[in-house]
């Protein structure tokens, strides 16, 4: 693997889209200062995962993306893509090469990309761990890094070697496994804690779990007994009532005969009636198949209006394609040209490289004829130099005379001005000093002032944050007392769930049915009776007596429903069940003369009334209660019965019953009865409701904790801020103290300094009249010497002139040479960029060839569309047509048909008023048969009563109960033993049915929660193991890599140096990792400390090193930033042998200004600053350079 592309754009100066193609060797930058190259390396640093700013050269991370210079604006976003060639597959990914793209924007944003699919930075950080090429590694290095190398801790160099020794995937593996540790930890103090809690709760249950088991052994023996008692007298009373029934048989047969009549009359009412709805029936077809016709014209007129609609919107597709073509033809036009004129540029290049080459040869020859004339013409003007040496001397001791006695003069002078000006100064200060001491005092009366008014802000913060937290503590509190209810009403929610799903009070053939409806194998089953109602607590107990066993009938939605799911019972063997189909019941209702007694004193009313019902489920309901009235107590019950004529059956509130007939049942509940199921579905409703008013308490008391908790903090942050503006007021009270004290002294101090310097002042001034003779003959001498010396430097500038000229004819000769060469390379440059502008040309040229093939082909595919679009247009028309023909016919049938229905209304009306005539002889007929079945009903009630106790009490049917009845030879004494049980029940007190359940949950949890807490420990004891080994490993790694570092770092220094030798030495520690230290020993030295070698010295053993780490663990590429700054000539040379011999293995990306260091590279990339503040590229291959250098020598 390898770097094989960078792309940057907008990354620091290179604010253009910038492209740098690598090969493995050595690939040189060069440039000079300022002009961006170490802007690479950062580039590649901040690609492969650095996320410190300063270490990218910057203080933010904005800081990397182009700024702006005096002719561009700021650009948005930075980009850098490194692309590197996976042929080995080193990186774990299924691609020859890969691609890594990280992009920051001005917002603070940042993008990350590997092949260009967005990834995270870590993903990025590991795909390269333990490459070399990793953040933290020897991928980068520039010139401070180099002696930072040296000069780290051992610490600090640890991690350096770690990188190279491939430890980092163990030591995530560890941070993962540690950190998945802490998680596990937690884990398990909370599973002690919940168990604990379980354990706490199951040991009070424990007892009370024993004593329901107890209490629910003595109740099922004590309903078998019931239960066979009651069978017994059920056959008893069954054989009276078929005694009556034979004697009432004979009145039945004398009705009869009008019944006859009436069913005649019924048969034909309800022949007209059905003939009546198939005709309404007839009607609401033909009505809805007239709107559903029109529905369907109007969606032919919109698929007319959308085809239209396409037709227009392909006809702007083609002329959009049309237009397109045009263009792109015009384009490939516009490219032959340039084709043509770039070729004819290329030519004329290649003619003016040859002319160049011979003007070159010219000028050359020139020059050298010039310089030896140039010789001749230096040797004479050396000798005139000489001459003016010696005359110039004699003038420059005679001019140093002069020259002192005016410096004498002149300091005297400026003396006198300079205390002139110190005394202005020291005035001037001491006026400034006067002034800053005042205004410094004035300052401090205003800071002593604020200092007081913040002392005052902390004292009342505090009160109120004081105030704050006492509020917030008890709101937690409440918040927890609140929590803790919660769940306390949840669990007892929960426990009468599990009581309800369970339905054991549900006959065994009902709650079969229910439960195959759950499953989906039965279909229409709408619910027991139990779970379609809900019933006030005040009148529980009544419905409750009202329904009976009816509480358990399954409510169907058709008659086909129940006698599928009777088949599916019989199929089964699963017993029996009653069903209400909702198509085929048919509501109780109550006659005018029963409607009067509910305005009797103590009626509460209709029972069906009283209970709330989904509207689907009413028919039933009024079937089961529309003929049963509630009132307050039994008095009242047996006057609304004889009211009535005993035709209704009454409940009072306490369950008491007066039966149709008038049979009265009633008595007290056994204490510590089952739950029933409408108390239970009432109980749960209540908890529920409870629960919900709970949660909106909890919700509200967290967000009154949080109100306060952020009052807190926001008064902390408050009292945070007073007291630290408080200490900034103190800090420049302080400062302004000093800066006061220090200007009152600087004042006393300028004030004698003023004294002392217009002493001075006054005491200046005054000349000596001997030196003016001196001067005037020193003066004379001077002339003397000058007008000799003006004869030698005529002859000296002759010769200068004639020098002159030479050199500046060369010096043209030289430029003109220079602007050849430079002319060269550039129109070199020029026809290699031409020939790649000719090859991208015909490139396009391809592409948009194929681009207009493709646009051709839309355009016939659109074509064709419109053709589609007109036939589906037509065809519409024709289906809309059609459509307003049949409706007209279906309009005509609607009108026909409401007349027949005018005509059936008609006759229905006459057959009603005859069937009324004789339904009133037949209830004459029936009220004689009344008094015969008074006696009969009782016993019917009393059978009926036996058979609702036993569905009841006991949830079951007379079969039922008569399948589980034993036989019972001597009922007295069945009756005693069933009431010494009964007396055991009592004995036993108030017992919860739930608690078995409850309990037994308990159980499970703390068996589950047990198996869970083991389950968790085995994991942390793995994860312990995994730490431990991840430790091991890394340190074995560590010591082999090491071992192997070391003995590459002795080869390399020795080699580097020319002779000494150095060792890597690990520094055991107790309580900490060993950390490594650097031992070397120049050629010719002693032993000694890294900081007394010199900074060539450091670099070249750095220097040395780091070709050590790539030896042993090679870096897929290494980038050298100005590391053979501090070397010397020799130094580079070595450094440039042992650098070519590690690119035999590797690649290497050096930024140099080494001369050495260029030579040795195998491509050169030049960075400049060609407009401020933008770096450009221009690149040479050094191979290219000299087979191009070979080709013109041999033209």
């Amino acid at each position: 693997m390898y770097l094989k592309r960078m792309e940057l754009y907008g990354f620091k100066s290179f604010a253009d889209r910038t492209e740098l193609e690598f090969s493995p060797g050595v690939t040189a930058i060069v440039g000079p200062n300022g002009s961006g190259k170490s802007n690479l390396a950062d580039a590649i640093r901040w690609v492969l995962g650095e996320q410190s700013a300063r270490i990218l050269r910057g203080t933010r991370m904005e800081d990397v993306i182009f700024a702006g210079s005096g002719g561009r604006k700021p650009l948005g976003f930075a980009e850098v893509t490194l692309v590197f060639d996976n042929a080995d597959g080193e990186l774990p990914l299924e691609f020859m090469e890969v691609s890594v793209t990280r992009r920051a924007y001005r917002s603070g944003e940042s993008e990350f990309a590997i092949c260009g699919v967005p990834c995270r930075l870590r993903d990025i950080q590991s795909l390269f761990m333990d490459t070399g090429a990793g953040r933290e590694g020897y991928s980068v290095i520039e010139q401070g890094k180099i002696d930072a190398i040296l000069g780290a801790s051992s610490d600090e160099r640890r991690a350096f070697f770690e990188e190279a020794a491939g430890t980092h995937r163990y030591k995530a593996r560890r941070v993962e496994a540690a950190r998945r540790l802490a998680v596990v930890e937690g884990h398990i103090a909370r599973l002690r804690d919940v168990l604990g809690e379980v354990v706490r709760q199951i040991e009070p249950l424990e007892a009370k779990a024993d004593e329901a088991k107890r209490f629910r052994e003595c109740s099922r023996e004590l309903e078998e007994l019931e239960v066979s008692l009651a069978v017994r007298e059920f056959d008893a009373v069954a054989a009276k009532r078929s005694e009556l029934n034979k004697a009432i048989s004979d009145i039945d047969e004398k009705l009869g005969a009008e019944g006859g009549l009436r069913e005649s009359l019924s048969a034909e009412l309800s022949r007209e009636r059905e003939a009546l709805a198939s005709i309404e029936e007839e009607r609401d077809l033909l009505q809805e198949r007239s709107a559903s016709l029109g529905a369907e014209m109007k969606k032919v007129e919109g698929k007319i209006s959308l085809a239209q609609e396409r037709e227009k919107t392909q006809a702007a597709q083609a002329q959009a394609l049309l237009e397109s073509i045009e263009k792109d033809r015009n384009r490939q036009a516009a490219w032959a040209d340039e084709k043509v004129a770039k070729s004819a540029r290329l030519a004329q290049i290649s003619s003016e490289l040859a002319a160049a080459s011979q003007e070159l040869e010219a000028l050359e020859a020139e020059d050298a004829a010039l310089a030896e004339r140039q010789r001749l013409c230096q040797e004479a003007a050396e000798k005139v130099k000489a001459d003016i040496i010696e005359l110039l001397s004699a003038t420059a001791e005679v001019k140093n005379e002069l020259a002192k006695i005016a410096l004498e003069d002149a300091a005297h002078a400026r003396q006198l001005e300079r205390q002139k000006r110190e005394l202005d100064a020291a005035l001037a200060e001491l006026r400034a000093a006067e002034e800053l001491a005042a205004r410094e005092a004035r300052r401090q009366q205003e800071l002593a002032g604020e200092v007081r008014a913040a002392s005052s802000e902390i004292q009342d913060l505090e009160r109120k944050l004081s105030a704050s937290r006492d509020l917030l503590k008890r709101l937690t509190a409440e918040r927890q007392e609140v929590q803790a209810r919660a769940r306390e009403i949840s669990l007892q929610a929960d426990a009468l769930r599990r009581v309800a799903s369970a339905g054991d009070w549900y006959p065994h053939g009902a709650r079969a049915v229910l439960a195959a409806a759950r499953r989906g194998e039965l279909a229409g089953v709408v619910g027991a009776v139990a779970e379609c109602i809900a019933v006030p607590k005040e009148h529980e107990r009544a419905i409750e007596s009202a329904l009976g066993q009816a509480l358990s009938d399954v409510i169907v939605e058709g008659d086909e429903h129940a006698r599928a799911a009777v088949q599916y019972l019989k199929k089964r063997g699963l017993g029996r069940a009653t069903f209400l189909p909702l198509d085929l019941v048919r509501p109780g209702e109550l006659g005018k003369t029963e409607k009067a007694v509910l305005s009797m004193v103590g009626v509460i009313g209709q029972a069906s009334a009283l209970v709330r019902c989904d509207e689907r489920v009413r028919t039933a309901v009024e079937h089961l209660l529309g003929r049963t009235l509630v009132v307050e107590d039994l008095d009242v019950a047996v006057q609304v019965a004889r009211a009535t004529e005993t035709r209704l059956k009454v409940v009072t509130l306490d369950g008491d019953l007066v039966l149709p007939g008038g049979a009265i049942s009633g008595g007290s509940r056994r204490e510590g009865q089952r739950e029933t199921p409408l108390s239970l579905r009432r109980r749960l409703a209540e908890l529920e409701e409870s629960l919900a008013a709970l949660d909106a308490a909890s919700d509200k008391a967290e967000l009154a904790v949080a109100s306060a908790q952020e009052e807190v903090s926001r008064l902390e942050t408050a009292l945070q801020k007073a007291r630290s503006r408080k200490q900034g007021l103190e800090l420049d009270l302080a400062r302004c103290e000093a800066t006061h004290l220090q200007a009152a002294r600087d004042a006393e101090r300028a004030r004698a300094k003023a004294r002392l310097l217009s002493e001075e002042v006054d005491a200046g001034g005054g000349d000596d009249p001997s030196r003016g003779e001196l001067r005037r003959q020193l003066e004379d001498k001077r002339a003397h010497l000058e007008a000799a010396g003006r004869d030698l430097s005529d002859a000296q500038a002759a010769l200068a002139r004639d020098i002159r000229e030479i050199t500046g004819r060369r010096q043209e000769i030289g430029e003109g040479i220079t602007n050849l060469r430079v002319r060269m390379a550039s129109l070199t440059q020029e026809a290699t960029g031409l020939r790649e502008q000719l090859e991208a040309i015909e490139a396009r040229g391809r592409e948009l060839a194929i681009e207009i093939d493709a646009r051709e082909a839309e355009l016939a595919r659109i074509a064709e569309g419109s053709r589609s679009a007109a036939g589906d247009v037509a065809a519409a028309r024709g289906e809309l047509d059609a459509l307003s023909r049949e409706k007209a016919e279906v309009d005509r049938a609607l009108e026909s048909a409401k007349e027949a229905r005018r005509e059936l209304i008609r006759r229905v009306a006459q057959k009603e008023a005859r069937l009324r005539l004789c339904q009133g002889e037949v209830e004459d007929l029936q009220k004689a048969r009344a008094s015969l079945t008074a006696e009969e009903a009782g016993l019917a009630e009393r059978t009926n009563h036996i058979e609702e106790e036993l569905a009841r009490t006991h949830r079951l049917t007379i079969d039922e109960a008569r399948a589980r009845a034993r036989e019972i030879p001597d009922a007295a004494q069945a009756s005693a033993r069933a009431r010494s049980l009964r007396l055991q029940i009592e004995a036993l007190g108030p017992v919860d049915p739930r608690v078995i359940d409850v309990y037994e949950s308990l159980r499970a949890r703390r068996a589950e929660l047990a198996s869970g807490l083991d389950d968790v420990v085995r994991a942390r004891l793995f994860l312990a193991e995994v730490i431990e080994g991840a430790d091991r490993e890394s340190e074995r790694c560590f010591r082999e890599t090491l071992g192997a570092i070391r003995a590459a770092f002795g080869r390399k220094f020795a080699r580097l140096f020319g002779g000494g030798r150095a060792d890597l030495v690990v520094a055991e520690r107790a309580g900490s990792s060993p950390g490594i230290e650097i031992v070397v020993e120049p050629p010719g030295k002693r032993l000694q400390s890294l900081s007394l070698l010199s900074a060539g010295e450091r670099a070249l053993a750095a220097t040395a090193l780091v070709f050590a780490l790539l030896e042993v663990r090679p870096s897929p590429f290494c980038v050298l930033d100005e590391v053979d700054a501090a070397l010397d000539e020799a130094n580079v040379s070595r450094f440039t042998e042992v650098l070519q011999e590690a690119a035999s293995k590797g690649q290497f990306i050096v930024v140099t200004h080494r001369k050495g260091t260029m030579e040795a590279a195998d491509a050169l990339y030049g960075v400049t600053m060609e407009e401020s503040g933008v770096s450009k590229i221009i690149s040479v291959k050094i191979g290219e350079a000299s087979q191009a250098a070979r080709r013109e020598e041999t033209a």
